[in-house]
């Protein structure tokens, strides 16, 4: 009975030690973003390297706080992303995909990075992987997987991934689900 009393009160303290874990980090991602914002707005050189210096402590210290978490790495990898450095954002999305897998969020960073460096070859594969390893992946994946098959001659594969989104869409969606049909058509011919 002991025992089960003394091991009942290390689990409560363990979920509380944790719980106060995700709290700082949510506070250091607070921070940082926070930071960010007043960079993106400050126009002196020197002030907005010092601000972004501090934005970017913020979000180091938060990903400190429990590896395990990638909602720090997403909000890391987010603000690289905003200040164009597309190396330090690749490393915090990879490091959120080596924590889980289907990261929706993670993928799409990866894919406007594979944009922005006009890869469109990482890009189709990082869609791919998106569809097959996301729970909820956004349709609009679709589109864009369709577009990008049709761009580089793969008429089939959009038809296919197109069909798939028009599945997805909801009938509200009158007008995309007409342009669908219309591409759909014109890929048939």
């Amino acid at each position: 009975m002991k025992s089960q009393r003394s091991t009942e009160a290390r689990r409560n303290c363990g979920l509380e030690l944790y719980s106060e874990k995700v709290r700082h980090a949510r506070d250091f991602i607070s921070l940082g973003e926070k930071k960010a914002a007043e960079a993106r707005l400050t126009e002196v050189p020197e002030e907005k390297e010092n601000i972004y210096r501090c934005a970017l402590s913020a979000f180091e210290a938060a990903t400190a706080v429990d590896p395990r978490d990638p909602q720090p790495f997403l909000a890391l990898g987010r603000f690289y992303l905003d200040f164009g450095n597309l190396l330090g954002a690749e490393k915090a999305y990879r490091d959120v995909l080596s924590v889980k897998l289907d990261a929706t969020d993670a993928y799409l960073g990866l894919v406007e990075i594979a944009m922005r460096r006009g890869d469109e070859a990482a890009e189709i594969l990082l869609l791919e992987t998106m569809l097959q390893k996301s729970k909820n992946p956004p349709n609009d994946a679709y589109r864009q997987l369709g577009d990008l098959y049709e761009k580089s001659g793969h008429r089939s594969r959009a038809r296919k991934v197109w069909k798939r989104y028009l599945v997805l869409l909801k009938p509200s969606a009158k007008e995309e689900r007409a342009r669908l049909r219309k591409r759909l058509k014109e890929l048939s011919h």
